[in-house]
């Protein structure tokens, strides 16, 4: 018994999918009603009272247009992709989308077919909560992030729902569309001065609105604005699509002490390049718009095409053993191959000298051993000291 009431909760989120996607369906038919009733009058499917009683009953009186009803239509049917692969983000949707349509037909006095269909999806989407706080899609939110965005819900249907009851003391409110235009100008403090309290009672609760309304405007503003700002940076930063524009620039992969003073030197004569590291440890490095810096290992193709591989003037493999440098440089001589690309010019460093004659023949258009070079250096220092 227990397991048959389990698999049966496990199959609402299904369920209500494809009871949101008909709802959907509807709420876009209802925009083409109009439409329908004007050029396919007299057909028999216009003439059933029960289709047309459904679409008209989904007019809420507000002035949505058409195209309003199409795309919040559109809208359910996106969501109830995401509900039936039990994202959280489509869950939350639904029930914003599904409470404010309950309120509107709850205050409209339109207790429909519809009106229970939406309450019983709202409560199967509640009842299967934890469902949706498994899977792995969910987005994170921080508790003060949720409070901002909490507080600003309660304040706004505070001031909807209130200026509504009270909207025979008001001038001018006279729909629900109206008690949202007004609690919108109020909050955001532009005052049309177009509706207007009357009577003392709705002063007073247009004096409450405004203290209640104007913090959690003024909070979920700067929210919704510092959001946006990070992702504009983190867009601007992205490196894959900085190096996608690069050309004939610098890859170099491997970050250690002898690549850093490479990078830094290269920062200094402002030189492009992109520099492929599985750790970027050191935040200290001089930085401008012609560098950046890339997470990911030296054999992924995707990394290739990340830094724009194909139009580099040069390629540095300065990984910190040989074994690692000379595998890089079998990958790479691969991908030009495969993709029948111009390979650029490939500079190879080795650690032990014996290892030389190798990565030369290996195919390496340049091979320097820090070794070697110290050694040559050395002994000419030496000899020039002892002569």
């Amino acid at each position: 018994m227990n397991m048959t009431l389990s698999s049966i909760k496990n199959k609402i989120p299904s369920i209500v999918a494809f009871l949101i996607v008909i709802n959907g369906i509807i709420i876009i038919l209802t925009g083409f009603y109009p439409f329908l009733t004007n050029y396919l009058d007299g057909t028999d499917l216009i003439n059933k009272p029960l289709i047309a009683s459904l679409f008209q009953s989904q007019n809420y009186n507000i002035g949505i247009s058409s195209i309003a009803y199409f795309v919040l239509g559109y809208f359910l049917i996106v969501i109830a992709r995401g509900i039936f692969h039990r994202k959280r983000s489509s869950w939350l949707s639904a029930v914003c989308i599904l409470t404010c349509v309950i309120s509107i037909n709850f205050f409209s006095d339109q207790y429909d077919m519809l009106f229970y269909l939406h309450v019983f999806e709202l409560f199967c989407l509640i009842s299967s909560y934890s469902y949706f706080i498994q899977t792995k899609n969910f987005f994170y939110m921080s508790y003060s992030h949720f409070m901002i965005i909490l507080s600003f819900v309660l304040s706004f249907g505070y001031g909807v729902f209130g200026s509504y009851l009270l909207r025979d003391d008001f001038e001018n409110l006279h729909t629900f569309l109206d008690s949202i235009y007004f609690t919108i100008v109020t909050y955001s403090t532009i005052g049309y001065g177009d509706i207007v309290a009357k009577t003392e009672t709705a002063r007073v609760f247009v004096t409450s609105m405004t203290f209640f309304g104007l913090a959690s405007f003024a909070a979920i503003l700067s929210y919704f604005i510092s959001t946006i700002t990070t992702r504009v940076q983190k867009v601007v930063k992205n490196l894959k699509i900085e190096g996608f524009h690069m050309k004939n620039h610098i890859v170099i992969f491997g970050l250690n002490e002898l690549t850093e003073q490479v990078i830094e030197k290269l920062s200094i004569d402002r030189a492009s390049y992109i520099v492929v590291t599985e750790n970027h440890g050191n935040q200290n490095l001089t930085t401008n718009s012609n560098n950046q810096f890339i997470t990911g290992r030296y054999n992924d193709v995707k990394i290739y095409d990340d830094t724009n591989l194909k139009q580099a003037a040069n390629i540095y493999l300065g990984l910190r053993n040989d074994a690692d440098n000379i595998l890089a440089l079998l990958s790479i001589q691969d991908f030009f191959e495969e993709k029948k690309y111009n390979k650029p010019n490939i500079i190879l460093k080795i650690n032990d000298v014996n290892n030389l004659a190798k990565a030369k023949k290996l195919g390496a258009d340049e091979v320097i051993s820090p070794v070697s070079l110290a050694t040559t250096q050395i002994l000419k220092s030496i000899t020039k000291t002892s002569e």
